[in-house]
């Protein structure tokens, strides 16, 4: 992502009962904090999860958003998870080409 880029976030659950054996996360409020590089908060919202569609947000990132690691915080049910994204501003690639002939001249 770029500072002002809208980021888009979809959280779906599932519930293991065994190895092999799961079911859809119960619906229950989700509270999704957003940190910065330095850990300070861009944001939190509470979503509803539903067993169905799970939830959905977006956001924007400021415009003087920094550059580095940004950390995606939730709470569901009285337990924390974490995902992460980065931010940097764009740059152009560097390569160079170097053609190197077979040999010196061809016939058109």
């Amino acid at each position: 992502y770029r500072p002002g880029d809208e980021v888009n976030v979809k959280f779906l659950g599932r519930e293991f009962i065994t190895a092999r054996q799961s079911q859809a996360a119960a619906a229950a409020p989700l509270t999704l904090t957003v940190l910065d590089p330095g850990g300070t908060p861009l944001l939190t919202q509470t979503l509803q999860l539903s067993p169905d569609a799970g939830a959905d947000t977006r956001f924007r990132l400021p415009e003087g958003a920094g550059a580095g690691g940004y950390e995606l915080r939730f709470n569901y049910r009285d337990a924390r998870y974490g995902a992460a994204f980065r931010v940097a501003e764009y740059v152009k690639p560097h390569f160079e080409i170097n053609i190197v002939q077979a040999k010196p001249d061809y016939k058109t």
